[in-house]
């Protein structure tokens, strides 16, 4: 390989959010009362890998400039960053989209934020898929609207979508808008086109509007598909799609995020939000590097982390076959069931974050009601990290 992705990274000392995090930030976030001692961090959907060569020449171009006034990301002006999002999804997925479709925004929960706040009323109801990435419910909540969720099936650890409780709560009338998480996280389901067309005609049936969260899209295993819902949508075009570069390139922190919508009705109320958010020029910058020269780095990216993944569901099976683990068809995240063990959430805390010190996500964070018993971990660095991680929960679970 070209790109060595076992290479040590240290991100302590660098204002990380997980693994410079202080016991306040994680009570702030309800997730643990302490750092322990010698933490391993796993609790982030980001990556521990250094982002791709050409980002960092991007970047060192725009520093050698030493201008930062205002920027924009207006189609019109920020033609290059425009015009290689839409070269990347014709080119990886098929779907041709004008540039001028583009609307940055800086960050993906913000870009949902600003859909459900300006395309619903207050009291609505948005329908979603738990368990879910957590933040669709605060959004959804902080937006003084109405979390409506149709809980997935879960069958050995591989989730499907339940038809007929999903059209009932499109159906009710006070559904306006579904966010759909596709790939879906923290299940690792890639959806398959027949799914995602299910899930656009149902809604479309019921006047709900499609919000697909595609943000995972490009990190999927090397023998999977990728479908964006763009491909599926009809002429009524009942779609906006928020995605971004951040998890394929490890660039969360530059906050390079997009919405992309077919449909004049939506983008012209969308637009004019979009076009008041001045970015600086570093993530339209590093994007348009990372979509125009980024490719061969990612897909060495991809299976290295398909290698993480087995990895760690083989090394499940061999030394805790109580839990139930699968590796996932897209993400890096593992989702696993402790329920085996007969612990209760503060129990399996204990073992997993105070005595084996490594940092989690709680499965209830995913799925208010149903989460009790499943443990999220991001696995977006260096195998012998995940080894170590690993190796220390074992021996608390034995």
């Amino acid at each position: 390989m070209k790109y060595n992705f076992d290479e040590p990274v240290s991100r302590k000392g660098t204002g990380c959010c997980e693994w410079d995090a202080s016991d306040e930030y994680f009570q702030f976030w309800g997730m643990g009362d302490k750092v322990p001692e010698n933490a391993i961090c796993l609790s982030t959907a980001d990556m521990d890998f250094y982002c791709p060569p050409c980002v960092k020449d991007a970047l060192h171009k725009l520093v050698d400039q030493n201008l930062y006034g205002y920027f924009s990301a207006d189609p019109s002006i920020a033609t290059e960053y425009v015009a290689s999002v839409a070269n990347w999804y014709k080119k990886r997925y098929g779907w041709e989209i004008s540039p001028k479709d583009v609307m940055y925004v800086n960050g993906t929960c913000n870009a949902l934020e600003i859909v459900v706040k300006n395309l619903t009323q207050k009291g609505d109801g948005v329908l979603i898929t738990p368990p879910v990435y957590y933040p669709f419910y605060s959004i959804i909540e902080g937006s003084e609207r109405n979390v409506v969720a149709s809980n997935l099936v879960e069958t050995d650890m591989y989730y499907t979508i339940n038809w007929e409780d999903f059209e009932a709560k499109a159906a009710l009338e006070t559904t306006k808008m579904c966010i759909f998480c596709s790939p879906h996280n923290p299940s690792g389901r890639v959806w398959t086109k027949e799914e995602l067309k299910k899930v656009y005609d149902i809604c479309t049936k019921h006047g709900v509007i499609v919000v697909c969260d595609e943000l995972h899209g490009d990190l999927i295993r090397t023998n999977q598909k990728f479908v964006t819902m763009g491909l599926v949508a009809d002429e009524k075009n009942n779609l906006v799609i928020c995605s971004g570069a951040n998890k394929t390139f490890n660039i969360a922190g530059l906050q390079a995020s997009h919405m992309l919508t077919p449909n004049p009705e939506y983008k012209d109320i969308l637009f004019p939000v979009a076009s008041g958010i001045f970015p600086n020029p570093f993530p339209i910058h590093a994007v348009t590097a990372a979509y125009n020269e980024g490719e061969e780095w990612l897909e060495e990216l991809k299976a290295y982390l398909d290698g993480n993944l087995e990895f760690a569901v083989n090394f499940l099976k061999e030394n805790m076959p109580t839990v139930k683990a699968i590796v996932p068809e897209g993400t890096y995240i593992i989702w696993m069931d402790f329920r085996g063990y007969g612990l209760s959430d503060e129990e399996i805390h204990d073992r997993i974050w105070e005595k084996a010190a490594v940092i989690y996500e709680d499965g209830m964070l995913f799925d208010h009601e149903n989460g009790q018993g499943f443990v999220r971990l991001c696995l977006g660095t260096q195998r012998a990290v995940i080894k170590e991680a690993l190796e220390r929960i074992a021996e608390q679970f034995k």
